[in-house]
């Protein structure tokens, strides 16, 4: 009896201490616990929205120039241009490529229909160009395309070492799979713009986030005149370019603006007088400095190279759209800006720069 007794009484004790126990730790508590630590790790766990960084890029262009396509009877003008966006390791971020190819017939010393001159960039045209449906190859903006893509990441001293091999009378890249795949054109030209950007004394350093890489190239030929008996003509093709970075919003982050005025002339017989001159003494205005000759006759006494640059620097943070609605008043000839402000740092006639940005606005990538 005394036995049972003792045994009821230390069964008593365990159901006492397992109630007490429950008591001080109650199942609500410990899911509670259970769910704090779950969120608490799910929160260590989120992304940490961090502002994006800016990085520095910089901009530069080149414009290579031949004329060695001229022949009698035809002057032919081929500037060839490259706008680049380099990393800070001097690695291309973003490149486009175009190529003003401007043909005037001087069949016995009289130039063809100004009017009837397709003067659109190769570029422009597409399958205008006409490459597809002649050589049976992919068409010329498709292969600089394909060429533009397999250049990012490249350096400028990347670019130069690619190996150019004589194919079919064309200096090709046919020992490098990657660019041969997407370029199966002659790359002297390309190679030489792209050498000119990436060295370009006027290159643009810009900071930006997301920005995108516009090219406009304008070709005017209407300053061409006929030989006459006692003169020879001129074939005159004035090319503008422009490189432009677009922010987000379509502002202007930074730009480069250059011109090439080439004079092709030629005999009474059409023949071509000076064209082998151009290929190798060539520079656009920009290259050429004081030499262009512009501060002497200028009304606020600056060169061409500096009225543009001041252009440039003045149109950061507008639009293309408001480049193109900037006044103008007439000077001498020219139309020249009707802002006083802009005036006194750029009196050129800025038509040309007008139309080249719209240009640059409809081939951004």
């Amino acid at each position: 009896m005394k036995k049972l007794l003792a045994m009821l009484l230390a069964l008593m004790m365990v159901l006492s201490f397992a109630a007490c126990s429950n008591d001080e730790q109650p199942v609500d508590d410990q899911s509670g616990s259970s769910d704090e630590t779950s969120s608490t790790t799910e929160e260590s766990q989120d992304p940490v929205d961090e502002e994006p960084t800016a990085a520095t890029y910089t901009l530069g262009m080149g414009i290579n120039v031949s004329t060695a396509s001229s022949v009698e009877g035809t002057a032919q003008t081929d500037a060839t241009v490259a706008v680049v966006v380099l990393d800070a390791e001097g690695k291309i971020v973003s490149v486009q490529i175009d190529c003003a190819q401007t043909k005037l017939s001087t069949v016995d010393g009289v130039l063809g229909d100004l009017a009837e001159c397709d003067t659109r960039s190769k570029n422009t045209k597409k399958e205008d160009y006409g490459m597809a449906a002649v050589m049976g190859v992919p068409e010329w903006y498709v292969q600089v395309d394909a060429l533009e893509e397999a250049l990012v990441g490249m350096t400028a001293e990347e670019v130069a070492a690619i190996e150019l091999v004589e194919h079919n009378g064309h200096n090709v890249a046919l020992n490098d799979e990657v660019i041969y795949a997407a370029c199966t054109m002659d790359l002297t030209g390309f190679k030489a713009a792209i050498a000119k950007a990436c060295a370009d004394e006027y290159a643009k350093e810009f900071t930006a986030e997301n920005w995108t890489l516009g090219l406009g190239v304008v070709t005017d030929v209407t300053s061409s005149t006929d030989a006459t008996a006692d003169a020879n003509g001129t074939a005159a093709f004035y090319t503008e370019f422009a490189g432009v970075v677009y922010a987000e919003d379509g502002t202007i982050v930074t730009s480069l603006l250059d011109v090439i005025q080439v004079k092709v002339g030629f005999d009474a017989t059409g023949a071509m007088t000076n064209a082998a001159d151009y290929d190798a003494n060539f520079k656009s205005k920009k290259e050429l400095k004081e030499g262009y000759g512009m501060q002497g006759v200028s009304a606020i006494g600056l060169e061409w190279m500096d009225q543009a640059t001041n252009f440039e620097a003045a149109i950061v943070g507008m639009t293309a759209e408001e480049v193109a609605a900037i006044a103008t008043v007439e000077s001498n000839g020219h139309q020249v800006p009707a802002d006083e402000a802009l005036h006194a740092a750029c009196s050129m006639d800025i038509t040309g720069f007008q139309a080249v940005i719209t240009d640059s606005l409809n081939n951004v990538k």
